[in-house]
């Protein structure tokens, strides 16, 4: 077997603030390609206590436009997803990114329904279901290496982390016309 030529960074909270830096940090830019934050403040630290981090969020700016500028943002895919309001710790605001490919609240990702807390987005099933599919699909069978397909890439996150797979309407196909009674009663089933 090969080694690896890319490597998937996935990052929560903290952790996802240092895998966006490693993405276009100028060591390690040629060995990442995609990187996935779950409740991460990408945008500024939840409380600024000292300079540290604060020059820290300075300096992976300045990467970033470093990148922007570059010819290499075509190749960079981050993913950050946040939680909702049941995260007390940090405020979704926080979560997105205008680096971002696809910034999006958990409630938002189709198959996701809950809206978890703060730790409780590691391990949400519904999530983390939509991320192995994701990274399954970006392998490739050949070299089974992650793709460097860039497009490959971008169309599969849209499939599992923004597009509504729940239906697919098309103008051109002829739909049959439905009556619906006015007056009908309302049943609802509730259960999951």
């Amino acid at each position: 077997k090969s080694v690896p030529t890319t490597v998937i960074l996935i990052g929560h909270s903290m952790g996802g603030v240092i895998a966006k830096r490693l993405l276009a940090y100028p060591p390690t830019m040629n060995s990442t390609s995609v990187a996935i934050t779950l409740a991460a403040p990408l945008e500024a630290p939840v409380m600024n206590f000292d300079i540290a981090i604060n020059d820290y969020y300075k300096f992976m700016s300045a990467e970033w436009d470093d990148v922007a500028s570059s010819n290499n943002w075509s190749q960079k895919i981050l993913l950050s997803f946040g939680n909702g309001p049941r995260d007390f710790l940090m405020p979704s605001s926080l979560t997105s990114s205008k680096e971002s490919y696809i910034s999006a609240l958990t409630t938002a990702i189709p198959g996701v329904w809950v809206s978890p807390d703060h730790v409780g987005i590691v391990w949400c099933k519904q999530l983390v279901m939509a991320i192995n599919k994701y990274l399954f699909d970006i392998i490739d069978p050949q070299t089974e290496q992650v793709s460097e397909n860039y497009q490959l890439l971008t169309v599969k996150a849209k499939q599992y982390f923004q597009a509504n797979r729940s239906m697919t309407l098309s103008p051109t196909i002829n739909r049959p016309t439905v009556a619906m009674v006015a007056d009908a009663f309302w049943y609802e089933d509730n259960r999951r």
